[in-house]
Formats: structure tokens, sequence, C-alpha cells
């Protein structure tokens, strides 16, 4: 599908791995705060990218510093679209390669929140990629993919907030701040309409002023969800409601078995093994998130041993897990011979794409 796509009736259709930025007075924050409200309709991972210059897709949200002469990122611009009224600024196709020599890369600043991530299962944070926060159990954690759902998405100076409905403190469903030492990403001012690898239709956007919500606030008002990571804590530091005044209970000095197992297959990895512990970890996500990372990080420096040592394991890896593997931009193996790889799993029997 080339571009993006606007349907009849304003319903803005976004394609997999794309991004529709907002451009115009109306929709450009200020004073660098705003709210933006919108209507979508997808099976996962509604995504709002937040941002100090438009233009970047998700798909690929680095920049290379001074490329070579040899180097085959490849860049095509489109025009810029409208769709009752709403102006679509022109759109980077950045294609994604792996190279023998990685040249050194640097993350455009963006905050991301993503609705219905991890298979539609928690809302998620992020500050130039990084996870920074993940919940479970609150309205936007989950989205819908046969009809159409009010969501809010507000920014102000590091703070965001995220609601269903009509924006107000009782539609909030969780507010996550950035602490980092370095601050807030300045000069935040556009949004971007995006999605992973299906599509998501949006709809009724409008961007208001930013709603007042007192200073201390943090997480739910009404101490809903589940933190599995907050603040770049792992998820067993997380406590449901303790920003609320709430006492949290203090930790076991013995870890819950299932930590404890996490623990021995993170750390029993094997080109021999890796995949099954992949594919047990992704049944389990988001609770299992750490052990994914870990087992996709192994086979991102493994990736030869991975494939030669137990080829039926990597054959039959889910199309979700591979395509989070081969983004990866870390892995040192030639696009020819990953893309023979990529062959050999599909010829396989394994999972269709």
């Amino acid at each position: 599908m080339e571009g993006l796509k606007v349907m009849v009736g304003g319903t803005l259709v976004v394609p997999p791995f794309e991004c529709a930025w907002l451009t115009g007075s109306e929709y450009t924050f200020r004073d660098h705060s705003g709210c933006i409200c919108f209507e979508a309709k997808g099976d996962t991972d509604v995504t709002i990218i937040l941002k100090a210059k438009p233009g970047a897709k998700r798909w690929q949200p680095f920049q290379r510093p001074q490329p070579a002469a040899n180097d085959d990122i490849g860049q095509a611009q489109h025009n810029a679209h409208a769709a009752n009224g709403h102006h679509l600024p022109r759109h980077h196709h950045h294609h994604h390669h792996h190279h023998h020599h990685p040249t050194p890369q640097v993350v455009e600043s963006n905050y991301t929140v993503i609705l219905g991530s991890h298979r539609n299962s928690c809302l998620k944070f992020e500050k130039n990629n990084v996870t920074k926060c993940m919940v479970q159990d609150v309205p936007g954690s989950r989205v819908n993919g046969k009809g159409f759902t009010r969501f809010w998405v507000q920014y102000c100076s590091g703070s965001i907030a995220v609601g269903t409905g009509e924006p107000s403190l009782d539609t909030l469903s969780y507010r996550w701040m950035d602490e980092d030492p370095g601050g807030p990403i300045p000069g935040i001012q556009h949004v971007g309409l995006s999605c992973w690898n299906r599509h998501v239709c949006y709809r009724s956007i409008q961007l208001t002023r930013a709603l007042p919500l007192p200073p201390g606030l943090r997480g739910n008002p009404q101490g809903l969800g589940r933190a599995l990571m907050d603040g770049g804590l792992p998820a067993s530091s997380s406590v449901p409601g303790a920003s609320w005044g709430q006492a949290a209970e203090a930790p076991s000095a013995v870890p819950p078995l299932f930590e404890l197992c996490v623990r021995v297959l993170g750390a029993s990895l094997q080109p021999r093994n890796v995949c099954a512990a992949l594919a047990a970890a992704e049944l389990l996500l988001p609770t299992t998130i750490q052990l994914y990372r870990t087992a996709i990080t192994f086979m991102v420096h493994h990736l030869r041993e991975v494939t030669r040592e137990d080829p039926v394991g990597f054959a039959h890896m889910s199309p979700a897990t591979l395509a989070d593997l081969l983004q990866q931009n870390e892995i040192a193996v030639p696009e020819k011979e990953i893309f023979d790889m990529v062959v050999g799993w599909a010829g396989h029997g394994g999972p269709p794409l």
C-alpha cells in the first residue's frame, strides 16, 4: 500500500510502519503543551509520536550522521495530503538495512505513546525509543479493532497524560512524568499518528488546550492498573497505587518462583535453546518482557549459530518476533545472508507472514 490513504468521511488510514504528521497552526502545540483528541480503530498499537520537528517514521527512528557514499539508505519524499481539513506533510520512507560496519546512530528525540501495545495488552510510554513505563488494566491498555474509541493524549513539559472520552480528570487513564536527569525533550510541538504492523484508522482529530492537572498527580487517579515498568524500574519494584499515598508492602527476601524461572532462563540462553525461550516469553508478554528482550539481544549476537544449531526452532518463530529481531540495528550479518535466512524461514512450513 503506497503512502497514506484517506477514506470517505474523513477517516485517516495509516498503513503499517507509517506516520501521518499533523501540520498547521491548529495542530501545533502552543507553549510546548497541548491535548490531542481523536477516535481510533485498530487491533493493536495505536501510536502517537511527539516531536520538536515532524517527518520521521516509526519504522526507522534513527538518523545516520554523515552517511558514506555507498550507504544504501533510501529516501523518498511524498507530497502533502489533506483529509477533511487535516493537512499531512511530506513524510519520509526509511528503508531498513543491515551493514557489515554499522555507522554511529543518533536517535531522533521523541516521545511515543502506544495504546494497545504488546499484542494489545498494555499502555506504553517511550522516550527516544526506550521504554519508560508500561501499564496494564487501565483504559487505553487495550484498543478495539471493530469500532472507534475516543482517546486523548496530553503533553506539558515532560508530563504525558492519556485518557478516554473527553479530556477531564475523571477520564484520565494514566499520567507519566519524564524525570530523567537530563530533563524533558525541549521544543515538543508536533504530533504524528502512527501504527506498528497493522493498519490503524483515525478520525475526529482535534487539538485543544492542555487540561490543568495537579502537580503531584501520577499514575491512575483511581489507583487502577498494574505498572509493569515505570521510570526505568523493573516490574517487581512497581507497586500499583504507591504514588497515591498507599503504603507499599516490603519486598520479600525470597523471589517468587516465576521470577526465579525467568532469571534462570535468561542466564542459560544458548543457540540451541534461545528460540524455545523466546517462544515461551512471547506467549507470556508483557509479563516476560525482560526475558523477551534478553533473548532477542542474544539472537542478535549469535544469529548464525542459532540458525545452524536450531533451524527448526528458528523456522517456527512467529512473524511478530521475527520482525522484532530484524529491526535490531546491531545485527552484524550481511544482508544477503539475512535474506536467505528469512527465505528459509518462510519456506520451512513455519507461520505465514
